[in-house]
């Protein structure tokens, strides 16, 4: 079994993750005023040993229970250890095994956050869930988006991986197999899988894809949600309203459209000129920055997400 990534990374120093993270609160707090009981809910998620985005979660949206799946056994005490508050409910297990044997008869938000690309594993997964799914459930999957690497074209290793989706990945152009591209195509992957998983369902239901953006830290990462409702439910449109006015930009209109967190690096002197030329629509802070070599394509695209973006200190003694 692979070793756990919160053994290693640290996932609380991540910038274009944290806007990521804020970005979801934003959306599930949309999704309350859309008719959805979200403070019935469970909270569903892989915490690793911080709980970064169960306290967002507590604090910030608030749920009826929290679980918290860790499949790697060589860090389970540690997490349990580490968690923030008493009503976060371990599972020592795969994601799969734990989907598998759940009985909870209410509502719930799964952040699966995984640690895995486009493959069989993660097709079973989102198969799995959408089988599973209730009316008014909230679905929301994050993957790796780097090009697929081993022996053959990253289109036929990928074809190779989802034999399901052999036909559609063939019509795929050569040129969204670039490593600046892909992150982008496996978005587009993943909701074709979503789109396979939840076919099923559709004498029941339609899952409805809100949430769309990729990131990047480190590796560069998709994540895709929405919900899944009853074929004539009025909240899944609600929903896009409330997104529209408070979160278009992570929420894109277009089908196969995602938002890409831009990799800022403001100093602390230069994010309080940009904020105050935010809030006071005062220009000439904005041209004093102009001045300085930023560029208004900067300043635009950190106006539109500046109240999610993280401030990181560190004291120097």
């Amino acid at each position: 079994m692979p070793r756990s990534t919160a053994s290693f990374i640290a996932y609380d120093v991540r910038p274009a993750k944290q806007t990521e993270r804020r970005g979801i609160v934003e959306f599930l707090n949309c999704a309350k005023h859309a008719g959805f009981n979200v403070a019935s809910y469970r909270y569903v998620g892989f915490g690793g040993t911080k709980f970064i985005d169960f306290q967002l979660m507590d604090r910030y949206v608030g749920f009826s229970s929290y679980r918290s799946i860790e499949h790697d056994e060589d860090i389970f005490d540690r997490c349990k250890f580490n968690k923030p508050f008493n009503s976060i409910e371990m599972y020592k297990g795969p994601f799969s095994v734990f989907l598998s044997t759940d009985n909870y008869d209410g509502n719930s938000v799964y952040w699966l956050d995984f640690e895995i690309g486009l493959n069989g594993e993660l097709f079973s997964n989102v198969n799995a869930i959408a089988a599973r799914a209730k009316d008014g459930d909230v679905i929301l999957i994050t993957i790796k988006g780097n090009t697929p690497g081993g022996k053959g074209t990253p289109k036929s290793i990928l074809k190779s991986r989802l034999p399901g989706l052999k036909t559609w990945i063939e019509r795929l152009k050569p040129g969204q197999f670039t490593d600046k591209q892909f992150p982008n195509t496996s978005g587009r992957v993943l909701l074709e899988i979503l789109k396979s998983a939840f076919s099923n369902r559709s004498a029941e239901g339609k899952f409805h894809t809100v949430f769309k953006v990729i990131y990047e830290d480190s590796v560069p990462m998709c994540t895709v949600g929405g919900v899944f409702c009853r074929r004539g439910s009025q909240r899944p449109g609600k929903l896009k309203r409330a997104v529209a006015r408070s979160l278009a930009t992570m929420c894109p209109r277009g089908v196969a459209e995602f938002y890409t967190v831009p990799l800022f690096n403001f100093t602390e002197l230069e994010r309080i000129l940009l904020d105050k030329s935010e809030v006071d629509n005062r220009t000439g802070y904005s041209r004093r920055l102009l001045t300085l070599g930023l560029s208004s394509d900067e300043l635009e695209a950190y106006c539109k997400v500046s109240r999610f973006i993280p401030k990181y200190i560190e004291s120097a003694f």
